[in-house]
């Protein structure tokens, strides 16, 4: 229950960026964790443990792809099944973000599958507000413009729309909501009380 909710509580204009992404990123990460042999665990267990924390750390980085790309190759057909067992063309825009972000195997097969859960016509009618529909529509060409260039091996860095933007997001957005009905209420007690000799 409590993960369901967490999975509705934020939205985000870039792939990542909101609760169900992450949610879904770390599914894909830990199946690919696991897939990893005695051997390259005593070589991950080198780095040092201020490394491992800090992504942008150069050992981190020089390392991290190379290890991925190879787990990638072992369990690829089981990141398709667990995209797929989501029942949700979200889970296969974050699968296609995962495998760029490393450098990892992407067949035209699974760019076929990504591309056709990343439609902007999906998106664009679940989204109301003119200004929410520009910023996604910008993220979303961006992503699908990747994923048909891409090719296995190369790293690719995609906008990526942190968790505290999102929630300053949400809350100016509800703030706004808020303000605006508690402004509508208002007029209407003044409409009543002009209405109401009495209450004058």
């Amino acid at each position: 229950m409590y993960r369901a909710n967490y999975l509705k509580y934020t939205w985000s204009y870039t792939i990542l960026g909101n609760n169900k992404a992450d949610v879904y990123f770390y599914d894909f990460f830990n199946l690919c964790q696991d897939h990893i042999t005695s051997e390259e665990d005593k070589e991950y267990s080198k780095i040092s443990a201020d490394d491992k924390k800090d992504f942008t750390s150069k050992k981190l980085q020089k390392y991290l792809p190379i290890l991925f790309c190879k787990l990638v190759e072992r369990c690829y057909d089981e990141l398709i099944e667990m995209a797929l067992s989501k029942d949700s063309r979200f889970a296969f825009q974050v699968l296609g973000y995962f495998l760029m972000s490393d450098g990892s195997k992407m067949t035209d097969d699974l760019k076929l599958l990504i591309l056709e859960n990343s439609r902007w016509i999906d998106d664009r009618r679940q989204l109301t507000e003119k200004k929410d529909r520009i910023e996604r529509r910008k993220y979303l060409f961006d992503f699908r413009e990747k994923i048909l260039k891409y090719k296995s091996g190369k790293i690719i860095k995609i906008p990526y729309e942190s968790a505290t933007c999102v929630a300053k997001r949400v809350y100016t957005q509800e703030k706004r909501a808020i303000d605006e009905f508690l402004k509508k209420k208002g007029a209407d007690i003044e409409a009543y009380i002009q209405r109401t000799p009495i209450l004058q």
